[in-house]
């Protein structure tokens, strides 16, 4: 039987008092000597590879490839995908720093990136809804599945007025190869000829955004390897040139099928 002391307290009151005191000094003193509790940083993906901006007749084509690592070097797998946002500016004002890219023009997952197109490892997306004469500011933004932001890929140019594209394309068929060949088109004395990029496709199909050949033709010639039996493709040319140390590209010629060379 517990005793009863005078005043009705029991003897075990005072020491359970005490040590209800101490543990609250102690939780107080641990609270203040580690601070808030802050929630681990995720690793966020680094800034597009490779990122180019080229003006291909009266558009604009944006290719680039996705970061393999994050900011803090490991493997980029949370990627999901990217978002492309675009500002624009006159040209006479020349400040694309003025305002930040905030029109959201396109979201690329990186399994389905339509309306972007993947070839390997490299994306390519064309922005058609430009206008000669105003300079455009894009961000290349790299997503996490949960919607996190990487490091962009900054890029701008000013659309000029376009180039015109080779003429005379012509098509030669021998067993299992086509000859194709092309005409130059003239060029004003400040513009630097780099060279030709070819475009096939074969018919039906959409036109690739990459070339046939992977550096610039110096030649107005080509020879393409084909199957005897294959199918016909459709051809198209364009000139390359540099203009104040920026690459431009002419509009693509008009399309020529390989079925015109059957005899």
């Amino acid at each position: 039987m517990a005793m009863i002391r005078k005043g009705g307290q029991s003897p075990l009151r005072k020491p359970l008092l005490m040590l209800t005191v101490l543990v609250l000094i102690g939780t107080l003193a641990g609270c203040a000597k580690t601070g808030p509790v802050r929630p681990k940083l995720t690793s966020l993906p680094a800034s597009p590879q490779e990122a180019r901006l080229v003006q291909r007749g009266d558009h604009l084509l944006l290719s680039w490839e996705a970061p393999a690592r994050n900011q803090d070097g490991s493997a980029a797998e949370d990627l999901a995908g990217f978002r492309i946002l675009r500002s624009d500016f006159a040209a006479a004002d020349g400040c694309p720093e003025c305002r930040e890219p905030d029109d959201l023009r396109a979201r690329i997952r990186r399994a389905s990136p339509a309306p972007a197109r993947r070839i390997g490892d490299r994306f390519y997306w064309l922005d058609e809804q430009v206008e000669i004469g105003r300079g455009y500011r894009y961000v290349i933004v790299p997503v996490t599945v949960g919607g996190q932001r990487g490091t962009p890929a900054d890029l701008r140019a000013l659309l000029t007025p376009p180039l015109a594209a080779p003429t005379g394309l012509s098509i030669r068929r021998e067993p299992g190869r086509l000859h194709l060949s092309w005409q130059a088109p003239d060029l004003a004395p400040e513009m630097e000829q780099l060279g030709y990029n070819l475009y096939r496709r074969r018919i039906g199909q959409t036109w690739s955004p990459a070339p046939l050949n992977p550096q610039p033709l110096s030649a107005t010639t080509l020879v393409d390897i084909v199957a005897a039996d294959s199918r016909d493709y459709e051809y198209r040319v364009s000139i390359l040139v540099n203009m104040a140390g920026i690459v431009r590209e002419s509009r693509l010629s008009d399309s020529l099928s390989s079925a015109v060379s059957r005899p």
